[in-house]
């Protein structure tokens, strides 16, 4: 209790208002107030520290005196209601309790000590657990995403090594043989190709948001322990915000670059081209390839049972348990049962020549002479590598897993079979989750297998309506042309069809427009579009520049009618729009033509102006619905960002609408759709297709060698004028 006097000591210090309440020897004192200059320390006992054995306790200042009350009245709530931290144990200490007690495999082990020496420890390691909160861990990742190692901004040197060192090394190439007597002789290193290791200059490199979230993951187990150890009464990651989960982007290799592998692979070496054939039919992991024996395999009946796992960890091999901790059995075709029987061949003749029984316990893959150890997995990735730099092909081992994976799901097998070749747990989640792109694909053909089991009455041209919503935004932002447009169009479209000796196939999404898919009698899909917009004849003329740039479909027609202008072009197939699977390496090859400087028809206006146009309106007219709304100081705050952009504003083509709809999948790759007829920077469809698809504009920017802080400008002016 605190009695208030005229004057009091107090804790050993003297100061007027407040001093302890005297108190009968049987009962103690909860909590005390000491004041330390201008301010008051509250401090309330707490127990005991099960860690250090020392007593605990709960500690606030303030510079009021009511508010210690309260502060004070607060604290032993905590403790009476055990809301507070048990122990002022620090977090780099609950992790390696944790990790002494958890059971995982060595190789995960091995990974959750690295985000901890790396990442964890130098942000809060030493801190006691429970000071740290939910907003503690959303800076902590927020930190991440910035830079992997958490720099201040101020430039430094990334040293390779601890310790006195030079910071930069010539690594020469000498002649082959025994260096001479007198010393090597004076040489050109750039001519030789001497390598130059040197200490370099940090650059900020953000930590990946799957690494983010293994990160989350391992402290929520962390924190999780600490609630039950009864060292913390909540789980701060249950209430920070999780980072996001990016979408999978699997890149596997084209049917043509998969046979430039395989023959590359064989005239290396034949048991290397025996490796990259069967990780290639099979999709099995390398720890799998890598652990497979002959005893697995049974290629009379065609098949190979995956049962083990081989890894290397801190410079210890060993077998263990598959990765879902199952076994499978994976069917093997006849061409693949013929190289395995060909490599067992080869194996059964070198134990002759060594000396030495062929026996089914060997590995398939060894350099040793018994074959009782496998390649090296690290040696294995680093081989596969080399080889395809080697033949102009940027790939990597795993992506033969996603090639296997790709072809069966484009080939229209059933997601739960090619889940199980692969080994994925949980019935096909993985598989989906990772390739949805490709499972989109195979229910495009399945879809296509129904229709074509039946018939359906052929639609008239003139029989097609115009659907109501286009009708209304057209009239709603040509009130002029409009009404003229929508009472001719049917007949227009029943000539194009009369003319191309095609019939209606379906009416396509547009608001201000009217498209149409048609098939012609040799089986051609085509797309008819028509528009009252005043600039269609210019558009028209975009979409015939995209197209003699291969990023666009072929224009076969240009119709100016009456009520406006019509557009004849192939369809797109697939045709599935833009997302979020589409790989940095798709979408740079589809905007390069573009930052090539396609020239532009000197009638075209630039973007700026649009924007600008854009930028002063109250309120855009072609919003849809669901669109977020923008304040007039945050547009007003655009224009001065636009107008620093206009002087340098290139002259070239720009599609200017690079939104997902208008961005499709094609055969190979994608092609643009609809451009806004408009000349501009390379940057801005950049920093709209960023924005449309939630790929990151700095590795758009990086893989076009584009200004990134241009395609950021840009960016903040699209998103302004709700683009």
């Amino acid at each position: 209790m605190i009695a208030r006097k005229r004057h009091g000591i107090h804790g050993g210090c003297e100061y007027p208002g407040t001093v302890a309440k005297r108190t009968s020897s049987k009962t103690r004192t909860r909590g005390t107030i000491e004041r330390r200059g201008n301010s008051f320390r509250v401090k309330v006992y707490a127990g005991v520290d099960p860690l250090t054995g020392k007593r605990l306790y709960l500690r606030e200042s303030t510079t009021d005196e009511d508010e210690a009350q309260r502060i004070l009245n607060t604290l032993r709530a905590q403790v009476d209601e055990q809301r507070h931290a048990q122990t002022r144990g620090t977090l780099r200490k609950a992790f390696t309790d944790w990790l002494r007690v958890h059971e995982i495999e060595d190789n995960t082990r091995v990974s959750y000590e690295s985000y901890l020496r790396l990442y964890i420890g130098p942000a809060f390691g030493d801190e006691p657990i429970g000071k740290v909160t939910p907003r503690v861990l959303e800076e902590f990742y927020a930190e991440l995403r910035r830079c992997s190692v958490r720099c201040d901004g101020q430039p430094f040197i990334e040293h390779r090594v601890e310790g006195e060192h030079e910071c930069r090394t010539v690594r020469h190439r000498r002649p082959p043989g025994r260096p001479p007597a007198a010393g090597d002789k004076p040489h050109d290193c750039e001519k030789a190709g001497c390598e130059v290791i040197e200490c370099k200059q940090h650059q900020c490199r953000p930590l990946s948001n799957s690494t983010i979230s293994k990160i989350h993951f391992v402290l929520s187990g962390v924190f999780s322990a600490a609630v039950r150890w009864g060292w913390i009464t909540s789980n701060p990651t249950d209430v920070a915000k999780k980072p996001r989960q990016t979408a999978p982007r699997p890149n596997p290799p084209t049917a043509d670059q998969a046979a430039r592998i395989i023959e590359a692979a064989w005239q290396d070496d034949e048991t290397w081209g025996t490796l990259v054939w069967l990780v290639m039919v099979t999709g099995l992991r390398r720890a799998e390839v890598l652990a497979l024996r002959w005893s697995d395999f049974d290629l009379a009946n065609g098949y190979v049972t995956i049962r083990r796992n081989y890894v290397r960890v801190n410079g210890r091999s060993f077998e263990k348990d598959t990765k879902t901790h199952q076994i499978r059995r994976i069917s093997l075709d006849p061409a693949t049962v013929e190289v395995l029987t060909e490599h067992r061949q080869r194996y059964e003749e070198f134990t002759r020549q060594v000396g030495t029984e062929p026996t089914d316990a060997a590995f398939l893959f060894s350099y040793e002479s018994t074959f009782d150890r496998p390649y090296d997995p690290d040696g294995v990735t680093h081989r596969y590598s080399r080889m395809c730099k080697c033949i102009g092909i940027d790939s990597h081992l795993h992506a033969l897993r996603h090639y296997s994976a790709t072809e069966l799901l484009t080939a229209g097998i059933d997601l739960r079979t090619v889940a199980g070749r692969l080994g994925h747990g949980g019935g096909g989640a993985t598989t989906l989750r990772v390739y949805a792109a490709w499972v989109g694909e195979s229910d495009r053909r399945a879809a296509e297998l129904l229709g074509s089991r039946l018939s359906r009455p052929e639609p008239q041209a003139s029989q097609v309506a115009i659907p109501d919503a286009t009708v209304q935004s057209v009239c709603t932002r040509w009130p002029e042309s409009g009404q003229r447009w929508a009472t001719s169009v049917r007949a227009e479209l029943a000539e194009l069809c009369s003319r191309y000796r095609a019939r209606p196939v379906r009416i396509m999404d547009a608001r201000y427009g009217f498209v149409v898919s048609v098939e012609t009698k040799d089986d051609r899909l085509l797309v008819l579009k028509s528009t009252p917009d005043p600039a269609g004849g210019l558009q028209a003329t975009a979409a015939k520049q995209l197209a003699e740039l291969g990023i666009g479909p072929t224009v076969h027609e240009v119709v100016e009618s009456m009520s406006g202008t019509w557009t004849v072009l192939d369809q797109v197939q697939p045709g599935t729009h833009v997302d979020a699977t589409a790989s940095v390496e798709e979408l740079c090859e589809l905007l390069r033509p573009l930052k090539d400087g396609a020239p532009s028809p000197h009638e075209f206006p630039p973007i700026s102006a649009w924007l600008r146009e854009r930028l002063a309106q109250t309120e855009p007219v072609d919003l849809p619905p669901e669109a977020d709304a923008v304040s007039l100081e945050e547009r007003a705050a655009a224009l001065p960002l636009l107008e620093s952009l206009v002087p340098d504003e290139s002259r070239s083509l720009c599609h200017g609408d690079a939104s997902c709809g208008n961005i499709l999948r094609a055969s190979r790759g994608f092609f643009m759709v609809d451009p806004r007829a408009v000349s501009g920077d390379v940057e801005y469809d950049a920093a709209v297709l960023s924005l449309k698809t939630g790929v990151a504009h700095e590795e758009l920017s990086q893989g076009l060698e584009l200004d990134i802080e241009r395609v950021t400008a840009w960016r903040l002016v699209a998103s302004a004028a709700q683009v």
